[in-house]
């Protein structure tokens, strides 16, 4: 892709270069799940794998233009990858300073089901209207000492009532 992810990039590249660590993305890429792995994951019922971009950039950063690219091109890489539909997006930095009306309107234009953000937040009726802006319940086992009782009070929604203080977030 050209434009300003690709220039962002190389910045990165450089700077990370300038401290001596230019294998960063090979760093990185041994973190990440191996199509191979995606492909077995996605093949399982109860999995759905979902677009993210491509570059991981905050997209409110981006031209439109470039934002509906990384959605795409997310997406189109995914699904000839999985050879599954992709209609899922979770935004890479989905703050309300990272996302808003316009994100929301250009991943309804790519044709996603839902988007997710990263607000912390349960799902109430009203979301029906709202699939753009979707709310999360984070999951995660370092933060969660890997206690399952940590995790029921996410999934059954206790966690994020008490953190919204018992409000309803849209």
């Amino acid at each position: 892709m050209n434009g300003p992810s690709n220039d962002l990039n190389q910045q990165i590249r450089q700077v990370f270069k300038n401290y001596d660590i230019d294998d960063f993305i090979k760093k990185t890429s041994a973190l990440a799940l191996t199509w191979e792995q995606i492909r077995e994951m996605s093949a399982d019922p109860l999995v759905e794998i979902g677009a993210h971009t491509i570059n991981h950039h905050a997209l409110s950063k981006l031209t439109d233009f470039a934002v509906q690219k990384e959605m795409e091109g997310s997406r189109d890489k995914i699904e000839s990858e999985i050879n599954q539909k992709v209609e899922h997006f979770s935004y890479p930095f989905g703050t309300r300073k990272e996302v808003g009306q316009r994100e929301f309107r250009i991943a309804k234009k790519c044709g996603f089901k839902t988007s997710t953000t990263t607000t912390i937040a349960n799902i109430f009726k009203e979301h029906k209207d709202l699939l753009e802006q979707l709310p999360r319940i984070p999951v995660n086992q370092k933060r969660d000492n890997g206690k399952i009782n940590y995790l029921n009070l996410w999934l059954n929604g206790t966690l994020p009532c008490i953190i919204n203080k018992f409000k309803k977030i849209l």
